[in-house]
């Protein structure tokens, strides 16, 4: 059985084979049917959101500036071409903004997963980010999904209007999915070294999202143990290849 590209969300686009957080990954992994996409914001010293993991440039660039000490257009020209992984292939791929990437996924149908990083939120505060990227992921309508690791953050935005908001936890306990219970996310994401073989229970509130996973035959696993979606680095490789079987 061959898997859902709708089951599937491209983690910071197609990592294993270009750049993350950039144009051309995000291309790819459309061009490659990708079904959903999950990215990472951090803001600039002028509270632009802009599409990285990272508050600084050094582990995806050629430098090593603070985004927080530069203004968007001087991020905007820095370098996100990972050269250290893969030389100059991607010389010309720069730190793509948020509004750069929304424009981009005009067409695309997909759930739009923005996650906020915990970097931004110490340096501006829950509320300015929200600000700052909720204007944005509206433009998406319900296709737009501001997520976070911080539980107060996912509850400002659904207060400040949020379509729909998703809760990444850090442990997958009793405690947490009381305070998910409360909290009624649209999606609960969860790593899948926390779950270890245990089933997911089924959920009307939201929809379980199991990421850091590596081949097809765990995507089909999870499956079976009640995710609605997994996420991957991997994403052509899973479509490409994503019987029961692969490993």
């Amino acid at each position: 059985m061959t898997l859902d590209p709708k089951s599937l969300v491209a983690h910071r686009g197609w990592p294993s084979s270009y750049p993350e957080n950039t144009l051309a990954g995000f291309c790819a992994a459309i061009d490659a049917g990708a079904g959903n996409l999950e990215f990472d914001v951090q803001l600039t010293r002028d509270q632009v959101p802009m599409v990285i993991h990272d508050h600084t440039s050094k582990r995806t660039g050629t430098s090593n500036e603070d985004l927080f000490a530069l203004g968007a257009q001087e991020v905007r020209g820095l370098s996100a071409g990972q050269p250290k992984r893969f030389g100059d292939r991607f010389a010309d791929s720069t730190i793509p903004s948020l509004a750069d990437v929304i424009a981009m996924l005009d067409d695309f149908a997909g759930q739009v997963f923005v996650e906020i990083k915990g970097a931004s939120i110490l340096r501006f505060g829950k509320d300015r980010c929200i600000d700052a990227i909720l204007p944005l992921t509206d433009r998406l309508g319900t296709r737009g999904v501001i997520i976070s690791f911080d539980p107060e953050a996912v509850s400002m935005a659904q207060s400040k209007g949020a379509r729909q908001t998703g809760w990444v936890i850090s442990a997958y306990d009793k405690q947490t999915l009381s305070a998910a219970a409360d909290l009624q996310p649209d999606y609960l994401f969860v790593k899948r070294s926390r779950i270890a073989h245990k089933k997911l229970p089924p959920n009307e509130n939201w929809r379980w999202v199991v990421y850091d996973v590596k081949t097809p035959k765990q995507a089909h696993e999870l499956f079976d143990r009640g995710a609605d979606l997994v996420e991957t680095d991997f994403i052509g490789e899973f479509l490409a290849n994503g019987d029961r079987d692969s490993d």
